[in-house]
């Protein structure tokens, strides 16, 4: 049918909006309709219709006719091209010739085909490209899981929306095909503008899924999925092992773990056992063991207890949700929750909050059974629990905030607006002009739903704070009636250019130009921007009770010159961290010393090891970090400027100078989350935040400090080293154990240890400030004006 729709579109002319709209198709398909492979690959196969069939297939010019068929995750992007390629029922399609894929990390694109993609490829190549090569370059774009409504996902909703808009005169536009199991047809329709003759919704699929409710939920669904599993196991051991594996959906890696836990214990017991694996994030991205395990056909997996294996039983999180297939897969036991990050605005606190899935997410899970052979769905909770939840998901434009996309959105609209008054002048009737065509309006975004008031407002703020936008007729004195409007400025011009780079962390970057820092030495540090203060420390250093975590490593990363005073290392450690007293410049110094150890991996691995630190880890940061390295050449930033000045390669003579230097650019990226000392006023302050004093924030919410700067039974050692090791640099010290200003990176809600139903706040990654960089007091960021 689908075909077919295409084929009667295709020799449409656009000449009137309706007919540039027809070639948009919205699909909700079933799970195991495989809308994921056979659509795109059938869509392959009608563009190269003409090629003759005897000609051998590597050897066949295929057309350049390009589709793009978008993922919402890196792992379903690989394993789809990866599946259709190796899969024997597509024999056209060679993987890096006719089908391929694409990443962020990774990329085997094809010659010219069917290319997978993240929704971020695709974004980038509409932003970077003009109209006509994305026209020249697609025939069919495949948007596929589109009810995942990533900021980037509902950008490149707008994006399509717009693009589609104001090139409805021309002949040849892409075909668009949104496909989803479970989103809702009708409103996409009416988002784009389409009726009922452009929209599918195919009911059926391959086999059949059998859900097997509770009576009764279970108030501990770890437990609960343990006598689950067992259960079924037991009562199952005559399966087949190509159709006898449990897929279990846990909310974080925690959980999985946990339930791992008590299954070893049950494994022994076992006549008959299982393969116990579990699959998250950081497997799929390292590819370990785990991974290739979880495809592998069952004659191939190894013993356990010294028996063949009935099973596998997969413990995954949300990375298995969609567009995943595990051939052997019968049952799916499920939860029912799900874990993502939040942020509350006007504040800007942000959190990792565990809820209830909402209907979609837990459809689509019970979707990865059924596939080859009827499946069974294990919910660990009732039926009119599920009949209770929310149908679909909050999109993350409401759950998290616009500011990753502001400065996107602004310089869209601009360049949307200015293309429709162009067209409005040749055809007024076709092409309706704007009321204020030079003006940034909340009116005219046009996103499928809108963000919070407040966030935009914080967004808005936040970018004038940083010199990215201005107001302009913002003098209300002034007699012509103009309305004030937001306008980019050149800085914020450039800092558009960064798409993986938070607008903080664009402030820094721009501010080391100034104060004639490390380019190199930022885009470490903003590529930590979001990490955990320990971010490079291994679970065994964390757990170590008889030193300080960190200690080894990180004086082994500092010049000898900070560690020359004759003290013990336990004190020399503290003095160090309180030179420095910014653990982002900790973090620096360590990520420079393990960069220097990467000529030889196995030597690297056995250092990270010495000094307590995750290699994995490290290696995770440098990726990002060369992702912030291309990026500022996309800015046309030198990256390697100012690399006489990296800290690393500082003196004692220069080396205080430039210490404060980073931490004036760490200022200016940070100061809307300035900390303020202040004193305890009741008991519970008192124990909670240290002897009688604690820290609020600029709008006076108290914040936790998860570890204390300094151990109460060191501060006098300290404050008297400190004064004679400040006297050695020729730098003023104060005698004040705690600093009365700090900055943090982002303030952070975490759930109390005694009570995990109530949360208190917390910085993230903390440095100090006072002692080194002048404080304004008075600084607060501006109101907005749409």
């Amino acid at each position: 049918y689908i075909l077919k729709w295409i084929r009667s579109q295709s020799g449409v002319k656009n000449t009137n909006i309706k007919s540039a709209l027809a070639r948009i198709l919205i699909v909700r398909a079933k799970t195991g309709s495989e809308k994921s492979t056979i659509l795109p690959v059938e869509m392959h196969k009608y563009l190269n219709r003409f090629i003759p069939a005897n000609v051998e297939i590597k050897k066949r010019d295929f057309k350049k006719d390009d589709i793009i068929c978008t993922q919402p995750r890196v792992l379903t992007t690989i394993f789809l091209a990866k599946d259709v390629s190796s899969s024997g029922y597509y024999k056209d399609m060679v993987l890096e010739k006719t089908v391929g894929y694409q990443t962020e990390p990774n990329s085997r694109k094809p010659i010219h085909g069917l290319l997978y993609a993240t929704v971020g490829i695709l974004v980038a190549h509409m932003q970077m490209s003009t109209d006509a090569e994305i026209i020249e370059k697609y025939r069919i774009i495949i948007i596929d899981e589109a009810h995942e409504r990533s900021l980037e996902s509902d950008f490149l909703l707008m994006l399509l929306k717009n693009f589609y808009e104001h090139n409805r005169l021309i002949v040849n536009l892409p075909f668009l095909i949104l496909t989803s199991v479970t989103f809702d047809i009708q409103r996409y329709a009416k988002y784009f503008g389409v009726g009922p003759s452009n929209y599918l919704d195919i009911m059926g699929r391959a086999y059949d899924i059998e859900t097997h409710w509770p009576r009764n939920g279970f108030n501990n669904y770890i437990m609960g999925a343990v006598e689950q599993i067992i259960e079924i196991h037991q009562n199952n051991l005559d399966d087949l092992p190509a159709k006898a594996d449990i897929l279990v959906f846990t909310p974080g890696a925690g959980e999985a773990m946990a339930i791992c836990q008590e299954l070893v214990k049950k494994l022994a017991q076992l006549e008959k056992p299982f393969l116990l694996l579990t699959l998250n994030r950081e497997i799929v991205a390292a590819q370990r063991r785990e991974y290739h395990l979880v495809f592998a056909k069952p004659k191939s997996l190894p013993l356990v207890n010294g028996h063949k294996v009935v099973r596998r039983v997969i413990l995954t999180t949300t990375v298995a949700e969609t567009g995943l297939t595990i051939n052997t897969l019968r049952y799916v036991v499920d939860s029912g929750w799900h874990r993502s990050r939040e942020t509350y605005q006007p504040w800007g606190i942000s959190g990792i909050i565990t809820r209830p899935a909402s209907q979609s997410r837990i459809l689509q899970k019970k979707g990865r059974a059924g596939r080859l052979f009827p499946g069974d769905f294990y919910p660990l909770y009732t039926e009119n629990t599920f009949n209770t939840l929310e149908e679909q998901q909050l999109p993350d434009i409401i759950t998290l905030g616009v500011d990753p996309i502001f400065l996107a959105l602004i310089a869209e609209q601009r360049r949307h607006k200015e293309l429709m008054e162009t067209l409005h002048a040749i055809n007024p009737k076709l092409f309706p002009g704007f009321l204020n065509k030079e003006a940034f309006r909340v009116e005219d975004l046009d996103l499928l739903d809108p963000p919070p008031p407040e966030a935009f407002l914080v967004a808005n703020s936040k970018a004038i704070s940083f010199g990215f936008i201005e107001i302009k007729n913002l003098d209300r004195s002034s007699s012509t009636k103009a309305q004030p409007f937001v306008s980019l400025m050149p800085l914020g011009e450039v800092a558009l250019r960064f798409s993986r780079v938070p607008m903080e962390g664009a402030r820094i970057l721009f501010s080391g130009y100034v104060w004639n820092c490390s380019a190199s030495d930022l885009a470490t540090v903003v590529s930590l921007i979001g990490a955990q203060s320990n971010v490079f420390l291994s679970k065994r250093e964390m757990q170590n009770k008889k030193t300080f975590s960190g200690s080894k490593a990180l004086l082994a990363s500092v010049s000898s010159f900070l560690t020359g005073i004759e003290l013990a290392e336990i004190l020399a450690f503290f003095h160090v961290k309180i030179l420095i007293a910014d653990a982002f410049l900790e973090n620096l110094l360590i990520f420079d010393a393990f960069a220097e150890q990467l000529e030889d991996p196995v030597q690297t691995k056995d250092w990270c090891e010495n000094l307590g630190l995750d290699y994995t880890k490290l290696v995770g940061i440098a990726n990002i970090h060369e992702t912030v390295i291309g990026e500022m050449v996309v800015a046309e930033l030198d990256p390697f400027c100012n690399s006489e000045y990296k800290l690393k390669l500082s003196t004692k003579e220069f080396f205080i100078s430039r210490l404060i230097n980073l931490k004036k650019c760490l200022y200016y990226g940070f100061r809307g989350n300035l900390l303020t000392l202040t004193h305890a006023s009741n008991k519970k302050t008192r124990n909670q935040f240290g002897i009688g004093s604690c820290y609020v924030t600029r709008q006076g919410l108290t914040v936790h400090i998860p570890t204390p700067l300094l151990p109460e039974l060191l501060i006098e050692q300290v404050r008297d080293a400190r004064l004679a090791f400040a006297d050695s640099f020729g730098m003023a010290s104060s005698a004040e154990s705690r600093p009365q200003w700090l900055l943090t990176d982002s303030l952070q809600i975490v759930p109390e240890q005694r009570n995990e139903m109530m949360y208190s706040l917390s910085a993230n990654i903390l440095l100090v400030i006072d002692g080194y960089v002048p404080i304004d007091t008075t600084f607060d960021r501006p109101r907005s004006f749409f």
